[in-house]
């Protein structure tokens, strides 16, 4: 997202896995312009460890 000089001010980083169902799970990394990260699952907070671990893996569910 860009501010009104035209500078990047907040990135947004959006990884979707999806199991063997078809069903898919929506991890995002939001990072503003002072360094400072969240992260949601499917538009829940999450940790950052949680973001990490899950959102790099096959699926965050058992089959």
């Amino acid at each position: 997202m860009k501010n009104e000089q035209g500078f990047v001010e907040t990135v947004i980083i959006r990884r979707i896995v999806v199991d063997h169902y078809g069903y898919g799970v929506v991890y995002e990394q939001t990072k503003n312009a002072q360094g400072k990260s969240s992260y949601t699952r499917n538009g829940f907070s999450i940790t950052e460890f949680e973001w990490q671990n899950e959102s790099r893996r096959k699926s965050p569910y058992k089959k």
